[in-house]
């Protein structure tokens, strides 16, 4: 096993290894889905929705396949080319329709799941290791007396990955993927 990736809910844990992935469903230790790769797997990341599967392989092609419960044998539905090392980590950003991938090229990599376009890049000074996304909530407003309801306010999308050199970086801002694109 050389990835590992569990869903917010905590319910369905995907695993990668040599060309295959399997979707466990906890607790019940049931493998849920099993997708074959054309090249040995190094990364996994599965949608918030679970309808998606991102699998990398060592040919540094992320593949986007459907995550229904079926063993699926099919053409990948979209791909996602651009790295040029060992992609070692992605995450879809919350709503999912963002897959973030980090790789031994050094870049953080911000694609857009409907069409496998790049969207977004971060050139770093090290190779990187992980990513992962967090999305924090922040004080909701509360209405004066007499007056509607404000709107509510959106949740702080952050991005962190870690590095060869053992660093965590936090990118912060107010939207996703706008903290990247300013970083840009």
């Amino acid at each position: 096993v050389r990835s590992l990736k569990c869903t917010k809910q905590g319910d369905l844990l995907s695993t990668g290894g040599f060309r295959t992935v399997k979707l466990w469903r906890y607790p019940r230790d049931v493998q849920r889905a099993s997708v074959a790769g054309p090249a040995e797997l190094k990364a996994v990341a599965v949608s918030p929705d679970r309808k998606l599967i991102a699998l990398a392989g060592a040919d540094h092609v992320i593949r986007l396949w459907s995550g229904q419960e079926q063993t699926s044998s099919a053409e990948a539905l979209q791909t996602f080319t651009g790295h040029t090392g060992e992609i070692r980590s992605m995450s879809f950003a919350a709503e999912g329709q963002q897959l973030i991938s980090t790789s031994a090229d050094k870049t953080i990599r911000v694609w857009n799941v409907a069409d496998g376009t790049l969207i977004g890049r971060i050139d770093t000074p090290s190779e990187l290791n992980a990513v992962t996304t967090l999305s924090l909530s922040q004080p909701q407003p509360e209405p004066a007396e007499g007056e509607e309801t404000p709107d509510a306010v959106p949740p702080i999308a952050h991005l962190v990955t870690s590095d060869a050199d053992n660093l965590i970086c936090l990118c912060n801002g107010p939207s996703f993927p706008t903290a990247l694109s300013d970083a840009l």
